[in-house]
């Protein structure tokens, strides 16, 4: 049994190794990087995006969690946003309500596409399977309402960082 469990890893570390190949490839202006926390553990990932051109997003920047079973590609990640962000398919506890990482979840979606899935989503979001259904509601019917706090959220994460500098 152990073996078993060992190989699965094995079998997920080297595909892990695949895709941050293909990450190695993207970067900020690309609209997403990815790369392990630490070289010892390749199954917690940090990555970043950026909001989407001329969408109320665009100017964001969006911190990441990946953590990636054992399994994998088999199962996908788990995915979750550090900053906050307000959305119809994001969780408050920041946590990525998404088809491709469950119902539509396939062995041959990798990191990269992972992250410029979420990131499309960012401006296309299901309003008819809403993790956060205030972001749903405003998104639906009140969309300058919906846009404008996009904004104030993206105008306090821009005044945070230069206040940090």
């Amino acid at each position: 049994m152990t073996s078993t469990v060992h190989n699965d890893c094995q079998t997920a570390k080297k595909r892990l190794l695949k895709d941050l190949v293909q990450l190695q490839s993207l970067t900020l202006q690309d609209g997403a990087t990815a790369a392990p926390l630490n070289e010892s553990n390749l199954f917690e990932w940090q990555a970043m995006i950026t909001g989407p051109e001329d969408t109320p997003f665009e100017g964001g920047l969006y911190e990441l969690h990946l953590s990636i079973p054992c399994d994998y590609p088999i199962h996908a990640p788990k995915v979750s946003f550090k900053t906050e962000i307000f959305h119809p398919n994001i969780y408050q506890n920041g946590d990525v309500c998404i088809d491709i990482l469950q119902t539509q979840w396939s062995e041959v979606m990798s990191i990269d596409k992972i992250l410029i899935s979420i990131r499309s989503l960012l401006n296309e979001p299901n309003v008819n399977s809403p993790a956060n259904a205030e972001a749903a509601l405003l998104y639906k019917e009140h969309r300058n309402e919906f846009n404008r706090r996009i904004r104030n959220d993206i105008d306090k994460q821009l005044q945070s960082c230069n206040e940090s500098k």
